[in-house]
């Protein structure tokens, strides 16, 4: 017997045999082997949809979080409107309250509003400005500074009238009693020398003060500069 011929004419039967190639193949393969293409084709399968689905949540992913900033944003926006608001309203009770506590705390009678910024109604305190446009203290930096000044009052003090430049907050914090310092320096330089008549004095409204600013007014020292809080609760009694 030539076993190379045999050899030979194995594979010619193979090659023109498909049935006898199959047969062959279940003869020396395995069920898992002979089943593998098919395994595979469908692990692909598998694998596709899976990404699909991971693209998709990946866009959901990304539709949420933009509705989730756009919440916040919205919640922002709308806390910042009430929070306007509720300070407008709490100005607007600071200006009723202010005669009767400039009276008991300061001893200020006859006190009026010269000035207020959230209404627009700083017109007076413009004029004021306007009428030493070349005053050489105070720049033009500093006047707009002090025109976004909450509230000034005009009042009659021991020493004639007074200027009261007045910063208001629900609760009153150390940069409100700083701007109120600055900005009541601003006006007494504007209308004139620290002992002239009239003078100005600096308030912080508030129906409660925080820590920091309490602290910068326990540690003012002389009255150039000094910043006296007023509690102005709403509901104060008369003097």
């Amino acid at each position: 017997m030539n076993q190379r011929s045999d050899w030979d004419d194995l594979l010619t039967a193979l090659e023109s045999d498909p049935q006898l190639r199959e047969a062959l193949r279940r003869h020396i393969l395995t069920e898992e082997l002979l089943n593998l293409p098919a395994t595979v084709a469908s692990l692909a399968r598998h694998v596709e949809t899976i990404a699909l689905a991971v693209g998709q949540l990946q866009t959901d992913m990304t539709t949420v979080k933009g509705n989730i900033e756009r919440m916040q944003m919205a919640q922002g926006i709308q806390s910042g409107v009430l929070s306007e608001a509720a300070g407008t309203a709490y100005e607007n009770t600071a200006i009723r309250l202010a005669p009767r506590l400039f009276r008991r705390h300061l001893g200020f009678t006859e006190t009026a509003l010269f000035s207020h910024f959230t209404d627009g109604w700083h017109g007076s305190l413009k004029a004021m400005a306007k009428a030493v446009p070349n005053n050489p203290t105070v720049s033009a930096e500093e006047l707009e500074d002090l025109l976004e000044t909450d509230m000034v009052f005009t009042a009659k003090g021991p020493r004639g009238q007074v200027y009261v430049l007045a910063e208001a907050s629900l609760t009153v914090q150390a940069n409100d009693v700083v701007r109120a310092r600055r900005r009541a320096r601003i006006l007494n330089r504007l209308i004139g020398p620290e002992d002239s008549n009239p003078w100005t004095v600096a308030v912080v409204m508030g129906k409660a003060i925080s820590e920091d600013a309490q602290a910068l007014l326990i540690g003012q020292e002389g009255k150039n500069g000094t910043v006296t809080f007023l509690m102005a609760n709403g509901d104060a009694p008369d003097a």
